[in-house]
Protein backbone atom coordinates (compact mmCIF):
# COMPACT_ATOMS: atom_id res chain seq x y z
CA UNK A 1 0.00 0.00 0.00
CA UNK A 2 1.10 3.75 -0.58
CA UNK A 3 0.23 6.06 1.99
CA UNK A 4 -0.02 9.82 1.87
CA UNK A 5 0.14 11.99 4.48
CA UNK A 6 -3.47 13.75 5.15
CA UNK A 7 -2.63 15.55 8.14
CA UNK A 8 0.21 17.97 8.45
CA UNK A 9 0.55 19.48 11.90
CA UNK A 10 2.29 22.95 12.39
CA UNK A 11 2.95 24.75 15.30
CA UNK A 12 3.37 28.15 12.86
CA UNK A 13 1.66 29.63 10.31
CA UNK A 14 2.49 28.73 6.29
CA UNK A 15 5.40 30.37 5.33
CA UNK A 16 5.93 32.53 1.92
CA UNK A 17 8.13 29.45 0.62
CA UNK A 18 5.94 26.84 1.30
CA UNK A 19 2.53 28.03 0.31
CA UNK A 20 0.16 30.91 -0.99
CA UNK A 21 -2.62 31.51 1.25
CA UNK A 22 -6.06 31.66 -0.89
CA UNK A 23 -8.87 33.79 -0.71
CA UNK A 24 -11.16 32.34 1.67
CA UNK A 25 -8.12 32.86 4.27
CA UNK A 26 -7.73 29.32 5.74
CA UNK A 27 -7.28 27.25 2.11
CA UNK A 28 -3.38 26.92 0.93
CA UNK A 29 -2.36 26.27 -2.44
CA UNK A 30 1.07 24.60 -1.99
CA UNK A 31 3.83 25.74 -3.89
CA UNK A 32 5.58 22.40 -5.27
CA UNK A 33 2.72 20.90 -5.95
CA UNK A 34 -1.13 21.65 -7.19
CA UNK A 35 -2.60 19.96 -3.86
CA UNK A 36 -4.64 22.16 -1.34
CA UNK A 37 -4.40 22.17 2.15
CA UNK A 38 -7.49 23.28 4.50
CA UNK A 39 -5.49 25.28 7.62
CA UNK A 40 -7.51 24.42 10.85
CA UNK A 41 -6.53 25.70 14.48
CA UNK A 42 -7.14 23.05 16.85
CA UNK A 43 -5.60 24.98 20.28
CA UNK A 44 -3.50 27.84 21.82
CA UNK A 45 0.09 27.83 22.98
CA UNK A 46 2.14 30.39 24.40
CA UNK A 47 6.07 30.03 24.45
CA UNK A 48 7.29 29.74 28.08
CA UNK A 49 10.19 32.04 28.23
CA UNK A 50 11.90 30.19 31.44
CA UNK A 51 14.86 29.65 34.13
CA UNK A 52 15.83 27.53 36.57
CA UNK A 53 13.71 28.47 39.83
CA UNK A 54 15.53 30.21 42.63
CA UNK A 55 18.68 30.03 40.44
CA UNK A 56 20.73 32.90 39.76
CA UNK A 57 19.10 34.26 37.31
CA UNK A 58 15.72 33.78 38.90
CA UNK A 59 17.18 36.12 41.39
CA UNK A 60 18.54 38.51 39.06
CA UNK A 61 15.05 38.51 37.20
CA UNK A 62 13.09 38.97 40.46
CA UNK A 63 14.86 42.51 40.58
CA UNK A 64 14.38 43.67 37.17
CA UNK A 65 10.47 42.57 37.38
CA UNK A 66 10.64 40.20 34.36
CA UNK A 67 11.69 41.05 30.35
CA UNK A 68 10.02 43.01 27.38
CA UNK A 69 10.35 41.84 24.15
CA UNK A 70 13.03 43.88 23.87
CA UNK A 71 15.00 42.47 26.57
CA UNK A 72 14.44 39.30 25.10
CA UNK A 73 16.01 40.40 21.59
CA UNK A 74 19.03 41.65 23.51
CA UNK A 75 19.67 38.59 24.98
CA UNK A 76 18.83 36.20 21.99
CA UNK A 77 19.93 38.17 19.10
CA UNK A 78 23.19 37.69 17.22
CA UNK A 79 23.16 41.69 16.46
CA UNK A 80 25.80 44.18 17.87
CA UNK A 81 24.25 46.77 19.92
CA UNK A 82 24.87 49.62 17.67
CA UNK A 83 22.37 47.77 15.09
CA UNK A 84 20.01 47.43 17.46
CA UNK A 85 20.26 50.97 18.27
CA UNK A 86 19.74 51.73 14.77
CA UNK A 87 16.54 49.67 14.91
CA UNK A 88 15.13 51.73 17.73
CA UNK A 89 15.67 49.49 20.65
CA UNK A 90 16.89 51.67 23.70
CA UNK A 91 19.51 49.20 24.77
CA UNK A 92 21.47 51.25 26.94
CA UNK A 93 18.93 53.63 28.24
CA UNK A 94 16.75 51.22 29.52
CA UNK A 95 18.08 47.22 29.01
CA UNK A 96 21.78 46.76 29.38
CA UNK A 97 21.88 49.47 31.56
CA UNK A 98 25.27 48.58 33.12
CA UNK A 99 27.56 47.93 30.49
CA UNK A 100 31.13 46.85 31.45
CA UNK A 101 32.81 47.76 28.03
CA UNK A 102 33.23 44.07 26.86
CA UNK A 103 30.99 42.33 24.23
CA UNK A 104 29.87 39.18 26.51
CA UNK A 105 26.39 39.38 27.65
CA UNK A 106 26.48 38.84 31.09
CA UNK A 107 23.54 39.12 33.70
CA UNK A 108 25.14 42.13 35.35
CA UNK A 109 24.94 43.89 32.26
CA UNK A 110 20.97 44.48 32.95
CA UNK A 111 20.95 45.71 36.77
CA UNK A 112 23.57 46.72 38.77
CA UNK A 113 22.92 44.57 41.64
CA UNK A 114 25.01 42.10 44.08
CA UNK A 115 21.96 39.28 42.60
CA UNK A 116 22.99 40.03 38.82
CA UNK A 117 26.50 38.28 38.69
CA UNK A 118 29.12 39.11 35.86
CA UNK A 119 28.34 35.63 34.28
CA UNK A 120 27.57 35.28 30.68
CA UNK A 121 23.79 34.41 29.75
CA UNK A 122 23.52 31.20 28.24
CA UNK A 123 20.53 31.05 25.81
CA UNK A 124 18.66 27.63 25.68
CA UNK A 125 16.11 27.07 22.75
CA UNK A 126 14.83 24.86 20.31
CA UNK A 127 16.69 23.34 16.85
CA UNK A 128 16.66 25.34 14.35
CA UNK A 129 14.19 24.91 11.76
CA UNK A 130 11.48 24.10 14.08
CA UNK A 131 8.13 25.91 13.96
CA UNK A 132 9.02 26.82 17.70
CA UNK A 133 12.04 28.11 16.71
CA UNK A 134 10.92 29.94 14.00
CA UNK A 135 8.08 31.74 15.96
CA UNK A 136 10.19 32.82 18.88
CA UNK A 137 12.31 34.45 16.12
CA UNK A 138 9.89 35.87 14.52
CA UNK A 139 7.90 37.61 17.38
CA UNK A 140 11.45 38.52 18.96
CA UNK A 141 13.41 39.54 16.53
CA UNK A 142 13.33 42.57 13.73
CA UNK A 143 16.33 42.73 11.11
CA UNK A 144 16.21 40.75 7.99
CA UNK A 145 18.47 37.97 8.47
CA UNK A 146 18.73 38.45 12.06
CA UNK A 147 18.61 35.39 14.43
CA UNK A 148 20.46 33.75 17.49
CA UNK A 149 23.85 34.19 18.85
CA UNK A 150 24.82 30.94 18.23
CA UNK A 151 27.79 31.63 20.13
CA UNK A 152 25.79 31.18 22.94
CA UNK A 153 22.61 29.08 21.79
CA UNK A 154 22.13 25.65 22.59
CA UNK A 155 19.62 24.02 20.47
CA UNK A 156 17.52 20.83 21.11
CA UNK A 157 15.25 18.84 19.37
CA UNK A 158 13.60 16.78 22.43
CA UNK A 159 11.64 19.53 24.53
CA UNK A 160 12.57 17.71 27.80
CA UNK A 161 15.93 17.75 27.29
CA UNK A 162 16.02 21.44 26.67
CA UNK A 163 14.41 21.89 30.04
CA UNK A 164 16.20 19.35 31.59
CA UNK A 165 19.67 21.61 29.93
CA UNK A 166 17.79 25.36 31.78
CA UNK A 167 17.48 23.71 34.99
CA UNK A 168 21.18 21.74 34.96
CA UNK A 169 22.78 25.72 34.61
CA UNK A 170 21.95 28.44 36.90
CA UNK A 171 22.34 31.48 34.55
CA UNK A 172 20.97 30.42 31.40
CA UNK A 173 17.58 31.26 29.85
CA UNK A 174 15.34 29.33 27.47
CA UNK A 175 11.87 29.43 26.08
CA UNK A 176 9.63 25.94 25.52
CA UNK A 177 6.12 25.64 24.88
CA UNK A 178 3.79 26.55 27.58
CA UNK A 179 2.40 22.80 28.36
CA UNK A 180 6.18 21.87 28.52
CA UNK A 181 6.96 24.05 30.94
CA UNK A 182 3.73 22.94 33.01
CA UNK A 183 5.03 19.49 33.13
CA UNK A 184 8.50 20.97 35.67
CA UNK A 185 6.46 24.30 36.78
CA UNK A 186 7.67 23.43 40.27
CA UNK A 187 11.15 23.40 39.39
CA UNK A 188 11.25 26.19 36.60
CA UNK A 189 10.26 30.06 37.17
CA UNK A 190 8.03 31.31 34.08
CA UNK A 191 9.55 34.90 33.15
CA UNK A 192 6.88 37.43 33.13
CA UNK A 193 7.14 39.15 29.51
CA UNK A 194 6.13 41.95 28.40
CA UNK A 195 4.90 43.42 25.30
CA UNK A 196 7.25 46.61 24.42
CA UNK A 197 9.96 45.92 21.25
CA UNK A 198 11.84 49.32 22.16
CA UNK A 199 12.65 49.66 25.82
CA UNK A 200 13.44 46.99 28.80
CA UNK A 201 12.04 46.85 32.43
CA UNK A 202 11.53 48.52 34.91
CA UNK A 203 11.43 51.98 32.49
CA UNK A 204 8.90 50.40 30.01
CA UNK A 205 4.86 51.39 30.89
CA UNK A 206 3.79 48.19 29.32
CA UNK A 207 3.06 45.56 32.01
CA UNK A 208 4.56 42.39 32.05
CA UNK A 209 2.42 39.48 31.31
CA UNK A 210 2.41 35.24 32.84
CA UNK A 211 1.50 32.58 30.23
CA UNK A 212 -1.54 30.87 31.65
CA UNK A 213 -4.96 29.02 30.08
CA UNK A 214 -6.13 32.86 30.60
CA UNK A 215 -3.91 35.05 29.07
CA UNK A 216 -2.93 32.82 26.27
CA UNK A 217 -7.16 32.69 25.39
CA UNK A 218 -8.02 36.64 25.60
CA UNK A 219 -4.12 37.29 23.53
CA UNK A 220 -2.50 39.15 26.19
CA UNK A 221 0.51 37.37 26.75
CA UNK A 222 2.92 38.58 23.96
CA UNK A 223 4.46 35.30 22.59
CA UNK A 224 0.81 32.97 21.85
CA UNK A 225 -0.08 31.29 18.77
CA UNK A 226 -2.62 28.71 16.94
CA UNK A 227 -1.52 25.14 16.22
CA UNK A 228 -2.87 23.73 13.72
CA UNK A 229 -3.71 20.57 11.60
CA UNK A 230 -3.50 21.05 7.88
CA UNK A 231 -5.42 18.46 5.57
CA UNK A 232 -5.12 17.74 2.67
CA UNK A 233 -8.24 18.56 1.06
CA UNK A 234 -8.11 15.86 -1.85
CA UNK A 235 -7.84 13.43 1.11
CA UNK A 236 -10.47 15.30 3.36
CA UNK A 237 -13.19 14.75 0.57
CA UNK A 238 -12.89 11.19 -0.05
CA UNK A 239 -12.02 10.13 3.49
CA UNK A 240 -14.82 9.49 6.20
CA UNK A 241 -12.76 8.24 8.66
CA UNK A 242 -9.99 11.63 8.11
CA UNK A 243 -13.53 13.24 9.05
CA UNK A 244 -14.41 11.33 11.88
CA UNK A 245 -10.70 11.43 13.40
CA UNK A 246 -11.37 15.19 13.18
CA UNK A 247 -14.59 15.11 14.80
CA UNK A 248 -13.08 12.82 18.03
CA UNK A 249 -10.86 15.41 18.28
CA UNK A 250 -13.23 18.22 18.60
CA UNK A 251 -15.88 16.62 21.11
CA UNK A 252 -16.40 18.57 23.64
CA UNK A 253 -17.30 15.52 26.06
CA UNK A 254 -15.32 13.92 28.82
CA UNK A 255 -12.65 11.77 28.26
CA UNK A 256 -12.34 12.81 24.66
CA UNK A 257 -10.76 15.04 21.90
CA UNK A 258 -11.39 18.70 23.81
CA UNK A 259 -11.06 17.55 27.48
CA UNK A 260 -7.70 15.45 26.31
CA UNK A 261 -6.23 18.73 24.85
CA UNK A 262 -6.40 20.98 27.44
CA UNK A 263 -6.04 18.32 30.65
CA UNK A 264 -3.88 15.58 29.59
CA UNK A 265 -1.73 17.94 27.00
CA UNK A 266 -2.55 21.23 28.66
CA UNK A 267 -2.85 23.10 25.55
CA UNK A 268 -5.56 26.01 25.71
CA UNK A 269 -8.50 25.69 24.30
CA UNK A 270 -9.70 27.73 21.35
CA UNK A 271 -12.17 30.54 22.04
CA UNK A 272 -15.73 29.99 21.46
CA UNK A 273 -15.72 31.55 17.84
CA UNK A 274 -12.58 30.07 16.85
CA UNK A 275 -14.15 26.64 17.98
CA UNK A 276 -17.48 27.25 16.39
CA UNK A 277 -15.08 28.18 12.55
CA UNK A 278 -12.94 25.09 13.28
CA UNK A 279 -15.54 22.53 12.99
CA UNK A 280 -16.89 24.32 10.30
CA UNK A 281 -14.38 23.78 8.36
CA UNK A 282 -13.87 19.89 9.32
CA UNK A 283 -17.82 19.43 8.30
CA UNK A 284 -17.58 21.83 5.05
CA UNK A 285 -13.98 18.85 4.20
CA UNK A 286 -12.50 21.55 2.04
CA UNK A 287 -13.84 24.75 0.18
CA UNK A 288 -14.84 23.49 -3.36
CA UNK A 289 -14.83 27.06 -4.36
CA UNK A 290 -11.24 27.08 -4.12
CA UNK A 291 -8.91 26.12 -7.50
CA UNK A 292 -5.02 25.64 -7.29
CA UNK A 293 -3.52 28.23 -9.49
CA UNK A 294 -1.43 24.90 -11.14
CA UNK A 295 -4.80 23.72 -12.12
CA UNK A 296 -6.87 26.53 -13.48
CA UNK A 297 -7.04 26.52 -17.46
CA UNK A 298 -5.84 30.31 -18.75
CA UNK A 299 -5.10 29.18 -22.30
CA UNK A 300 -1.58 29.51 -24.00
CA UNK A 301 0.81 31.60 -22.48
CA UNK A 302 2.63 31.35 -25.66
CA UNK A 303 0.67 32.82 -27.72
CA UNK A 304 -1.41 36.15 -27.93
CA UNK A 305 -5.10 34.82 -28.31
CA UNK A 306 -7.78 37.44 -27.75
CA UNK A 307 -9.16 35.75 -24.47
CA UNK A 308 -11.33 36.52 -22.39
CA UNK A 309 -12.48 35.94 -18.53
CA UNK A 310 -15.64 36.49 -16.68
CA UNK A 311 -16.83 35.78 -13.15
CA UNK A 312 -19.66 32.75 -12.34
CA UNK A 313 -23.39 33.50 -11.45
CA UNK A 314 -23.77 37.36 -13.04
CA UNK A 315 -26.13 38.49 -15.80
CA UNK A 316 -24.96 40.39 -18.65
CA UNK A 317 -25.95 43.59 -17.31
CA UNK A 318 -24.40 43.30 -13.74
CA UNK A 319 -20.42 42.78 -15.10
CA UNK A 320 -18.01 45.63 -15.11
CA UNK A 321 -15.74 45.48 -18.03
CA UNK A 322 -12.00 45.50 -18.01
CA UNK A 323 -10.02 45.69 -21.37
CA UNK A 324 -6.16 44.67 -21.15
CA UNK A 325 -4.54 45.06 -24.61
CA UNK A 326 -0.53 45.69 -25.92
CA UNK A 327 2.77 43.70 -26.11
CA UNK A 328 2.88 40.00 -26.63
CA UNK A 329 5.88 40.45 -24.25
CA UNK A 330 3.92 41.25 -21.55
CA UNK A 331 0.51 39.07 -22.72
CA UNK A 332 1.26 35.97 -20.63
CA UNK A 333 1.31 38.05 -17.46
CA UNK A 334 -1.60 40.30 -17.84
CA UNK A 335 -3.53 36.39 -19.22
CA UNK A 336 -2.47 34.74 -16.04
CA UNK A 337 -3.70 37.64 -14.07
CA UNK A 338 -6.58 38.02 -15.44
CA UNK A 339 -7.35 34.16 -15.24
CA UNK A 340 -6.51 34.04 -11.50
CA UNK A 341 -8.35 37.47 -10.85
CA UNK A 342 -11.59 36.18 -11.90
CA UNK A 343 -11.31 33.22 -9.92
CA UNK A 344 -10.84 35.39 -6.83
CA UNK A 345 -13.78 38.23 -7.98
CA UNK A 346 -16.17 35.21 -8.52
CA UNK A 347 -15.57 33.92 -4.35
CA UNK A 348 -15.89 37.69 -3.79
CA UNK A 349 -19.33 37.49 -5.53
CA UNK A 350 -18.27 40.31 -7.91
CA UNK A 351 -19.39 40.66 -11.37
CA UNK A 352 -16.48 41.04 -13.52
CA UNK A 353 -15.36 40.87 -17.12
CA UNK A 354 -11.87 40.73 -18.42
CA UNK A 355 -10.71 40.53 -21.84
CA UNK A 356 -7.10 39.86 -22.66
CA UNK A 357 -5.25 41.06 -26.34
CA UNK A 358 -1.77 41.34 -28.19
CA UNK A 359 -0.42 43.18 -30.82
CA UNK A 360 2.32 45.38 -29.96
CA UNK A 361 3.60 47.64 -27.33
CA UNK A 362 3.05 50.82 -29.74
CA UNK A 363 -0.87 49.26 -29.58
CA UNK A 364 -1.19 49.65 -26.25
CA UNK A 365 0.22 52.64 -25.77
CA UNK A 366 -2.17 53.98 -28.39
CA UNK A 367 -5.73 52.57 -26.82
CA UNK A 368 -4.94 53.35 -23.70
CA UNK A 369 -4.13 56.65 -24.60
CA UNK A 370 -7.30 56.86 -26.63
CA UNK A 371 -9.35 55.10 -24.42
CA UNK A 372 -9.98 51.75 -26.53
CA UNK A 373 -8.12 49.91 -23.53
CA UNK A 374 -8.20 50.34 -19.44
CA UNK A 375 -4.68 48.76 -19.10
CA UNK A 376 -2.13 49.29 -21.77
CA UNK A 377 0.73 46.75 -21.68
Amino acid sequence: NIFHVAIGGMSRDWNEDEALRMYDNYTFACLDSSRLVTQIPIAIDGITVIVKANGAAHRCLSHIGGLSLAALRWIFTDQYNTLLIADGVEVVETIATNLDGDTAKEWSDMLDHPDCEQVVISIIGDEEGQGTWQYFKGTVFNIKDETYDDSRYEEYLDHEDLVLAVLDDEYAIGYVGYNHYLAFEHELYAVPVADDTVQGLPSSNVETVLPSQETLADGTYPISRFIYMNVANEEFENNDALRDFLRFGFNQSDGLGQDLLQNAVGYTPLSDEWYTEAVRRVEERGNSEMTHFLDRECGDLSGAVDTGFATSGCSNDDYEELLLHGSGTVYPVALLWACNYVDCATFEQRCERLSVSAVSSSSGAQKVCSGEADVGD
